[in-house]
């Protein structure tokens, strides 16, 4: 019997592409990530031949139906540097705002990183994705390499009490040329060298400035929140609809649509909020149902304790508006299910806000405040 392996010395970096088909091999230019968990790599069905008549009810056969890297990956973000490359990945464009916070206050050395769409929304960046799977000899541990990934969902949740979180899911391509197994991946892919960015970079949702805004009758109102989901979703065209013959991966991953929401949970003080959603109004005579869907927009924050500068702290923020001190309304709210009501507890608001197109400017944004003076781009 073998010894067993323990996953705690297990890596995953991405290394953005210049573009499709073109294999990120420089080792500089992979980002590392600790995780908390991760389900991508290789797969590669099986799958039996379809029944058979001749003497017998059993399988006859079977064949691999390709291979293609396909799961996802949950990670700590730390806002200092490293994550702003999964954000670029994810949504494609980071303008960063040079000497100001989130607020758009002067800060000598603060630079706020806005991550929106492209100019054209379905052009997000490739990358080449290595895993490398532990093992008690160093020179047994085995590398992957996957190429032209694309990020297909990102979701970011902020709890009551504990740090930010966040998922995302993969899909890539394995093409006959690329090596997908690398024996000895610390040698050859410089795994001494990797750093990580600062450990205590992470994001709390207790820190005194984090908090949940939301535009109530034209004034942005704090919720009492107990948890924020953020989820941005890239709808790639499955692996089987980009199969051709004679390649067992497939060609590629295009963007078909693209959307976002957010899930707010908070505990309800009065009933306005509630009201504009069923009557869109609190007036006299807004007390019957109303087929206008609430339109209003949010600014989502939590800050890390870790600080930079003269006590600027590191932060991450979601909205819609176009500015830091703007307000922009293009999220559609609703409420997921009824209220519910339970004796001796409090009464919870589950809210959706469903992101739509605007009238002008980004569709959504993604901030990071952090002292990274220079843009997020691919080499």
């Amino acid at each position: 019997m073998g010894q067993i392996q323990i996953a705690t010395s297990s890596m995953l970096g991405i290394g953005l592409q210049t573009g499709y088909n073109a294999l990120q091999a420089t080792n500089g230019n992979f980002y590392y990530y600790p995780f908390t968990g991760m389900q991508f790599g290789p797969n590669q069905p099986v799958a039996n031949l379809p029944p058979e008549a001749g003497r017998d009810i059993t399988p006859r056969g079977a064949y691999k139906s390709g291979i293609w890297g396909a799961g996802g990956f949950s990670v700590l973000p730390r806002i200092s540097e490293d994550f702003g490359f999964l954000l670029l990945a994810a949504l494609g464009l980071d303008t960063p705002l040079a000497d100001v916070d989130l607020d758009g206050s002067t800060v000598a050395g603060c630079n706020v990183h806005e991550f929106t769409f492209a100019a054209a929304a379905a052009n997000i960046p490739y990358f080449t994705a290595r895993r490398v799977l532990q093992h008690s000899t160093e020179a047994e541990m085995l590398g992957e390499q996957i190429q032209d990934c694309h990020v297909g969902s990102l979701e970011v949740t902020i709890p009551a009490v504990g740090p930010v979180s966040a998922n995302l899911d993969l899909l890539g391509r394995i093409p006959a040329a690329l090596a997908l197994l690398k024996p000895d991946p610390t040698t050859d892919w410089g795994l001494a060298a990797v750093t990580y960015d600062d450990d205590d970079a992470f994001a709390l949702s207790v820190h005194d400035l984090s908090r949940v805004k939301l535009d109530i009758a034209g004034s942005r109102v704090e919720l009492p929140a107990t948890g924020v989901t953020f989820a941005l979703n890239n709808n790639l065209l499955p692996p089987d609809q980009g199969r051709v013959i004679g390649d067992p991966t497939p060609v590629d991953y295009p963007v078909l649509s693209r959307s976002a929401m957010v899930r707010v949970t908070c505990l309800l003080e009065d009933y306005d909020l509630y009201r504009y959603i069923i009557a869109n109004g609190i007036g006299i005579g807004d007390t019957g149902f109303s087929p206008t869907v609430y339109q209003g927009g949010l600014d989502i924050r939590a800050y890390s304790p870790l600080t930079f500068g003269t006590n600027t702290p590191y932060a991450i923020q979601f909205t819609t508006d176009d500015s830091p001190i703007a307000t922009k309304d293009n999220i559609s709210w609703s409420i997921q299910g009824a209220i519910t009501i339970a004796p001796a507890q409090p009464i919870i608001l589950n809210l959706v806000g469903q992101i739509q197109r605007p009238s002008s400017g980004a569709y959504v944004k993604v901030r990071l405040q952090n002292n990274v003076a220079t843009a997020y781009t691919t080499p």
